[in-house]
């Protein structure tokens, strides 16, 4: 086990690469090559042993539990805009089919307030893993659109339409995880000291675009993940308080806890775009079949 430990630690000390770079085109293999694979090293672990039947034996296996990516997050100032390759043209389409019903401008801040505004787009997006050691994840899937916040109309603009599905909860949200987060190592429906996943619509009051920005997209990801009041095609991996959130643009950084404290160091966008990955938590033991993702107390 020593030299197994061993093993992961030196590979991790190898990859994994934090830096800038601004892009105004994104394609796939820059996504790729922003996976955080010393991130993923970083939280996997052994968490048991199980076992199953392969062609009528007996196996034993490990239980091994990780992070790795599932989606991917955009957050745009600008209604369709997007930086993806492989999305332009259907963006483009989105667009000119819905100019006259989305003739008017929300802007995406308001003189003399914090108040923010962004359109978000989630994506599933499930890469092969390059390591060399096995990993839990998803089955891999190509980025693929499951939410376009432009097309959710009032109900990505005013809470009270989230409030009716949520009652209380979606009526206040928390206004003041900041410091409530400074008493409790968790707040039900905090992200963190971020702020509140609810209610789920692309208006944060905050001074700090960054965090706005992180906070507009994980309630995007939980929006894209309710086929009941959202329209979408069904992101299949709610974020929650404890799973990953990576910067791919305008900064590239490592993944971060979701909450992570010091969020308003990171860049801010000159055009308030940001591009965003998603680590859910899995769990598996092989040989025997993936168990399943491993969802943290809903929060």
């Amino acid at each position: 086990m020593k030299l197994k430990v061993c093993s992961f630690l030196y590979f991790a000390a190898l990859v994994g690469v934090i830096q800038a770079y601004p892009s105004s085109s994104i394609d796939n293999d820059i996504l790729g090559d922003a996976i955080d694979y010393r991130g993923i090293l970083a939280t996997y672990r052994i968490v048991g042993t199980s076992q199953c039947y392969i062609g009528g034996t007996l196996v034993k296996c490990i239980k091994i539990e990780n992070a790795f990516p599932c989606g991917v997050f955009e957050v745009v100032r600008r209604r369709f805009a997007t930086r993806l390759e492989d999305m332009k043209e259907t963006m483009s389409d989105y667009a000119r089919e819905f100019t006259k019903i989305y003739s008017s401008h929300t802007p995406a801040s308001l003189p003399g307030s914090n108040l923010q505004f962004a359109d978000v787009h989630v994506y599933t997006f499930v890469p092969m893993s390059e390591l060399p050691v096995i990993l839990s994840s998803p089955l891999p899937t190509q980025l693929t659109l499951n939410f376009l916040s432009e097309l959710a109309g009032t109900y990505w603009k005013d809470g009270r339409n989230d409030s009716l599905m949520l009652g209380l909860r979606g009526i206040l949200g928390w206004s003041d995880c900041e410091s409530v987060t400074k008493k409790k190592s968790s707040v039900s429906g905090c992200a963190g000291s971020w702020g509140s996943y609810y209610p789920r619509i692309g208006y944060f009051s905050h001074s700090n675009q960054v965090r706005s920005a992180f906070v507009q997209a994980l309630r995007a990801g939980r929006a894209a993940n309710d086929g009941m009041l959202y329209p979408t095609s069904g992101y299949p991996f709610e974020p929650r308080t404890g799973h990953y959130i990576q910067l791919i643009s305008p900064q590239r950084t490592g993944i971060l806890t979701i909450g992570y404290s010091n969020i308003d160091k990171i860049m801010t966008s000159n055009d308030g775009y940001y591009l965003l990955m998603h680590y859910g938590i899995f769990r598996s033991c092989p040989p025997c079949k993936l168990i399943g993702e491993l969802q943290p107390a809903r929060r």
